[in-house]
C-alpha cells in the first residue's frame, strides 16, 4: 500500500517513509512517519499550519546529512501541491532560531545545502532560501558581515532569529 508522498507499510505498523537510512531510532521514525502521513492527509492550505510543518522540520533535525534529500523533496512536493510556500517558509525561518542547529556548523551547511538545491525553483520559498543561505553562512563563520548582504527588513528579522544583538555591527 503506498500513500502518494512514497510512503510503505511495515506489517501491521505504522506508515513510514522510505528514507533510505537504517540508522534512525525507532521514535524518530514514528514522529517523521506521523508528520508525513499528516502532511499526505491535508486536502488544502486551510488545513496546513506553520505549527504542522514546524514539527515535521524539527523532526527532519534528527537525521543525518545522508538522509534528508528524500524527506525533504517529498514535503517540497507536497507544500507546492497544496500551495503553502509561504507557511513552509516562515517555519523555516522560525527554525533557524534551534539552538541545535545553530551549535553544530556541519548540520547547518548540510541542511543549507539541500534546501537550496531542492527548494531553487519554487518562488515562495526564494526569501526563506536566502534567509537560510546568510544564517549558514553567518553561523559556520561567526561574521556579522554575512548578514550584510541582505535587505534591512530582511536582515532585521534574521537577527532576531538568530539572537544576533543589535550593536553586533
Amino acid at each position: 500500500m503506498t500513500l502518494d508522498l512514497g510512503c510503505r507499510t511495515l506489517g501491521a505498523g505504522p506508515w513510514v517513509p522510505d528514507l533510505g537510512c537504517r540508522t534512525l531510532g525507532a521514535w524518530h521514525l514514528w514522529t517523521l512517519s506521523w508528520h508525513l502521513w499528516t502532511l499526505s492527509s491535508l486536502r488544502g492550505e486551510k488545513q496546513v499550519s506553520k505549527t504542522s510543518l514546524s514539527f515535521f522540520l524539527a523532526a527532519l533535525t534528527t537525521l543525518d546529512s545522508a538522509s534528508l534529500d528524500v524527506p525533504v523533496g517529498l514535503l517540497l512536493e507536497r507544500v507546492v501541491k497544496l500551495g503553502v510556500e509561504s507557511e513552509l517558509g516562515a517555519a523555516l525561518v522560525e527554525l533557524l532560531g534551534c539552538e541545535m542547529l545553530q551549535k553544530w556548523a556541519d548540520m547547518i551547511k548540510t541542511w543549507n545545502a539541500v534546501w537550496q538545491r531542492l527548494g531553487a525553483n519554487i518562488p515562495g520559498l526564494v526569501v526563506p532560501l536566502r534567509l537560510l543561505d546568510t544564517a549558514s553562512n553567518y553561523l559556520v563563520t561567526e561574521r556579522c558581515e554575512c548578514l550584510l548582504k541582505l535587505p534591512l527588513e530582511e536582515r532585521k528579522l534574521l537577527m532576531e532569529v538568530l539572537r544576533v544583538p543589535n550593536d553586533s555591527f
